[in-house]
């Protein structure tokens, strides 16, 4: 409702520079990169590149441990955990997943975007729940990366490129471009420009959007703002070569997919392991990748610090302090964030898998089991669906009907 206020306003913050292009506390670094399919996952090798870059430059003002690295995608996280692996001192930088910084802070945070692509497509990116978490984990200096050309085509990104252009709360931004070796202010009559120019003209202002909802997703103004730029935010954000087009049309959710079975498995039994305990370090947080599913939070990666000797990668947090995570996505993000604290009892369930025929489109039946919260693997004779035992016949039934 625009009622939370920061406590320290732009003039009163230290000198934040860092770089001739960077003296800002707030930065937004776009890349021209696309995304790429890795596995069930993505990645961007480009955002990856600027994020070494940028860490680089940090580091000569700000210790390595006071920097930290976000991106919503594990395959990302991975990507850039090697990337910096070049790079002396690097391994004292955090680069994690949202969920895993939840709770924790650095003085300086890189958030890579990952998404890039001619449909529009942003998936979690769209979700201003994540970005909320995302973009707050910074102290004193936050870099976002990512492609606006991309990110601007959601109401979302396109009002917070509009109020971060305008309003001194947040900046104003330093708004720059990767160049594959460096980085520039972003200018001239290119695609990116042109939308961050734009953005500042028909963002919907705080005071006309409905409260942003606990649930559901980010809402639009009833009446949207007319641009003098004539800028049409659903225009593509570049023209599109015949791979892109391809990607487009894979992405589609109108797209047909061959028809797939499932085979006769039986469901392995539900064993509840002993209630586990969550530790939560106050500036490393949890140290895991989480992500939020329907029916608990699916663990995708523990982190040697701080470590959670009770917790196995794989494995679902179905219970937080004595509450089942059930619902759906939104309150089962609610439900744990309410309750994450260190100390917390956590009860966990390893999962099951049901065994599926090979379709011809196996990227859209990876996203469709995403979609509900499952996770399709690769296994020696074939493809499974992985999802906690107690769901698991009715996620493969719901995707039967589907497909």
């Amino acid at each position: 409702r625009s009622e939370l206020k920061t406590g320290v306003d732009t003039k009163d913050r230290a000198p934040a520079y860092v770089h001739q292009h960077m003296v800002l506390p707030m930065s937004f670094v776009h890349c021209d990169g696309r995304e790429s399919q890795q596995g069930m996952s993505k990645s961007n090798q480009d955002e990856a590149q600027a994020v070494v870059k940028l860490v680089q430059i940090l580091s000569a003002k700000i210790p390595m441990q006071e920097i930290g690295v976000i991106s919503p995608y594990a395959a990302q996280v991975r990507t850039i955990r090697g990337a910096l692996g070049k790079v002396q001192g690097s391994g004292r930088v955090q680069v994690s997943s949202v969920d895993a910084f939840q709770g924790s802070e650095k003085e300086a945070i890189i958030v890579s975007m990952v998404r890039a692509n001619a449909s529009g497509a942003l998936g979690f990116v769209a979700d201003w729940r994540r970005i909320n978490v995302a973009l707050t984990r910074a102290k004193s200096r936050c870099i976002v990366v990512g492609s606006i050309t991309t990110l601007t085509r959601h109401p979302l990104w396109r009002d917070w490129a509009g109020f971060a252009t305008v309003h001194n709360q947040v900046g104003p931004v330093d708004w720059l471009a990767w160049t594959g070796r460096d980085l520039e202010p972003l200018r001239g009559n290119n695609e990116a420009a042109r939308r961050v120019a734009a953005a500042k003209e028909v963002f919907t202002p705080a005071e006309k959007l409905p409260p942003l909802p606990l649930r559901g997703d980010y809402p639009t103004a009833k009446a949207p703002v007319t641009s003098r730029f004539r800028f049409d935010p659903n225009a593509p954000a570049f023209v599109p070569s015949k791979q892109a087009e391809a990607d487009a049309a894979w992405q589609a959710p109108t797209a047909e997919i061959g028809t797939w079975e499932t085979l006769d498995w039986d469901s392995p039994p539900i064993f509840e392991a002993p209630p586990a305990v969550l530790r939560v370090h106050p500036h490393q947080g949890a140290g895991m990748d989480l992500a939020v599913t329907p029916f608990g939070m699916r663990i995708d990666l523990i982190e040697p610090q701080p470590g959670q000797p009770d917790l196995a990668t794989g494995d679902w947090i179905v219970e937080i302090a004595g509450h089942k995570l059930t619902g759906g996505w939104d309150e089962v993000e609610e439900a744990f964030g309410a309750r994450f604290a260190d100390g917390a009892k956590v009860r966990t369930e390893a999962p099951a898998r049901q065994r599926v025929r090979w379709p011809h489109d196996v990227e859209k039946l990876a996203q469709a089991a995403e979609d509900l919260g499952a996770r399709l693997v690769e296994e020696e004779e074939g493809l499974a669906v992985e999802a906690p035992a107690e769901v698991l016949p009715e996620l493969v039934k719901q995707l039967d009907g589907r497909y």
